[in-house]
């Protein structure tokens, strides 16, 4: 499993005309995060989470494998 960022771009829509009866168009919310303007996705904050206390590896280790893997450690972030 390979860490990774999500980064999620959406088109805004403006009405061309500014009228009263004109309907606009409106876009979905962005989805969920855990936390909020988190940089991370969820697939990340879940390997952290199962690799601390189900696995019991040190902090220091997951942040060396998650660099080994090529994602940058949350210090340079």
């Amino acid at each position: 499993m390979k860490a990774y960022r999500r980064v999620i771009r959406r088109r805004r829509y403006r009405p061309v005309l500014q009228l009263r009866t004109a309907a606009c168009i409106v876009t979905a919310a962005a989805p969920a995060r855990l936390i909020e303007r988190g940089k991370f996705g969820i697939s990340v904050w879940v390997e952290a989470l199962l690799d601390k206390f189900l696995y019991g590896r040190a902090s220091t280790r997951w942040l060396q494998a998650m660099t080994d893997q090529g994602f940058r450690s949350v210090r340079e972030v």
